[in-house]
């Protein structure tokens, strides 16, 4: 006795072909188990993407503050005309970086005979952590500690720039670290 399954057209009439129901199944569940091992790898890469561009960002203002201090009387930026007894501000700080200064640090939209130094960035990147843009501004005895408020610290007194965030990286190391 022989099974036939499927039955052949009559001669002559096209074959008509068409998934079962199963193979469908089995499609689907190939398809997720990939999807849930490619996904995981694809977002820890969006993160990693992330602290790299950190790290690039703080090398970018590391090497402009640096900059900017040796072409204002060894003054960093965020003091008001170069005062060092006077509070820094982060206004100051800003106009100082994104706009033409004197040698004591007093800003101008357009270049001058005087203010030819700069601009040393374009504008105050957002932290690409927690996408906070402004900063918070320590006194020269306040210790560089995150509170993930800001998305920057910035020490006027030292120049030190650090990412204002919590935790750590994919690799374990403390943010306050880079």
């Amino acid at each position: 006795m022989k099974m036939n399954l499927r039955q052949l057209p009559p001669a002559g009439q096209p074959r008509s072909w068409a998934f079962t129901l199963v193979e469908i199944l089995i499609v689907v569940v190939i398809l997720g188990i990939l999807a849930a091992i490619a996904v995981p790898k694809l977002s820890n890469a969006s993160q990693a993407a992330r602290e790299s561009s950190l790290k690039d960002d703080l090398r970018l203002f590391r090497t402009q503050i640096t900059i900017y201090r040796s072409q204002h009387r060894d003054v960093f930026p965020g003091f008001p005309g170069g005062d060092v007894t006077q509070s820094p501000s982060e206004d100051a700080f800003l106009d100082q970086l994104t706009k033409f200064t004197d040698e004591f640090g007093s800003p101008s939209a357009t270049p001058t005979d005087t203010q030819r130094w700069g601009p040393y960035i374009t504008k105050m990147p957002p932290n690409p952590i927690n996408y906070k843009s402004d900063i918070k501004f320590l006194g020269p005895d306040d210790t560089l500690t995150s509170d993930d408020s800001t998305g920057w610290l910035y020490q006027p007194s030292t120049g030190q720039i650090l990412p204002n965030v919590i935790g750590t990286d994919s690799e374990g190391k403390s943010y306050s670290q880079y």
